[in-house]
């Protein structure tokens, strides 16, 4: 069996009745998860709200729009974009073309592109989103459909 066929077959209502369901897809949307399915597939059978998490650097922009604009095109909700540092910033703080500003000026407008879409930073070596993202209130929200 390949991963997507374990993972809907075993998809149970124990799972569907959770306050929270976390399924990490790695690679993006259109990824294999086996010879013939792609994380899109899995996505759509499963029909839970996405979370695009994408580096924070530079065209972190166009990368998460255009998994947005994909998810979309596909009839999938997104629920949430993080960017994430990977590793340590190269620059201080202050420095207007180094990788924080980068991040919180990309992190900026992702929001204004993407209305009624969370978005947040997860910085290198940190477990705390910012800003924070009540990720059950999200899960709520995508259970009544909103």
């Amino acid at each position: 069996k390949t991963a997507y066929e374990i993972s809907t077959r075993d998809w149970s209502s124990d799972v569907c009745s959770s306050d929270l369901v976390v399924v990490e897809g790695a690679g993006g949307l259109f990824s294999p998860v086996g010879p013939a399915s792609l994380n899109l597939d899995l996505a759509r059978d499963l029909a839970l709200p996405l979370v695009i998490v994408d580096v924070a650097r530079l065209g972190a922009i166009g990368r998460s729009l255009m998994a947005a604009r994909a998810a979309a095109a596909e009839g999938l909700a997104v629920a949430a974009v993080v960017l994430s540092h990977t590793r340590a910033p190269e620059a201080s703080a202050d420095d207007p073309a180094g990788d924080l500003q980068i991040a919180v000026d990309s992190a900026a407008d992702i929001a204004a592109r993407l209305p009624g879409v969370a978005v947040g930073i997860l910085g290198h070596g940190t477990a705390a989103i910012e800003p924070s993202i009540d990720w059950r209130h999200l899960a709520r929200l995508a259970s009544a459909g909103a």
